[in-house]
């Protein structure tokens, strides 16, 4: 890990590092970072799926914006926290905003357009998920009817229980610089309302 003073928002600029082996970054934006997280609602890509998009079409070929920066991490369930996710980080071009997520993209978009700064999105959204599954042990710890598990090995859908997404793909973001966080749950606890 490296901590970086950063300069005024703006850019791009090139970052370089030395630690016996010489590595440049370029195209590097300082400006604020957010979050999007939650279940399908926020999985949805601009492109649609089962449901379109309202203005889509439009918003897709509008998309290019090279001060605004997209990331999507990879689909990741643990029982331990994790230090890293699989993602990458892409300029908005119609081609990369047609499969990000919908929400998370406009919710970007308006950031960037209104504040006059480069923002980057990174999405961490699994469709069908409970809330328990995104939150850590010890947020939990006050839930005993929440369980646990202490094994995922033979799970088949391991990302629906308890601390697991939590754990795979929140934890290795907890480190970075991030303005705010948006969160669209959806419908997989309207069973039990109460807890």
């Amino acid at each position: 890990m490296v901590k970086v003073a950063t300069p005024v928002a703006g850019g791009p600029y090139k970052i370089t590092f030395n630690d016996g082996d010489l590595v440049t970054l370029h195209n590097v934006l300082i400006g604020e970072v957010w979050v999007c997280s939650g279940q399908s609602n926020m999985e949805m890509p601009l492109r649609g799926n089962s449901s379109p998009i309202l203005n889509a079409n439009d918003i897709i070929v509008d998309a290019d914006n090279p001060q605004l920066r997209l990331f999507t991490v990879g689909r990741a369930a643990a029982l331990s926290p994790q230090t890293d996710c699989k993602g990458h980080w892409s300029e908005s071009t119609s081609e990369s905003a047609r499969d990000f997520s919908a929400i998370a993209f406009q919710f970007g978009e308006m950031l960037q357009k209104k504040l006059h700064v480069p923002i980057g999105l990174i999405v961490s959204s699994v469709g069908g998920t409970m809330i328990e599954s995104w939150m850590g042990k010890n947020s939990l710890a006050g839930f005993p009817e929440v369980k646990i598990p202490v094994s995922i090995d033979t799970v088949k859908q391991p990302y629906k229980l308890p601390t697991t997404l939590f754990n795979g793909m929140i934890v290795p973001l907890l480190n970075l610089d991030i303005k705010g966080f948006i969160w669209y749950q959806g419908e997989s606890n309207r069973h039990e309302p109460k807890l």
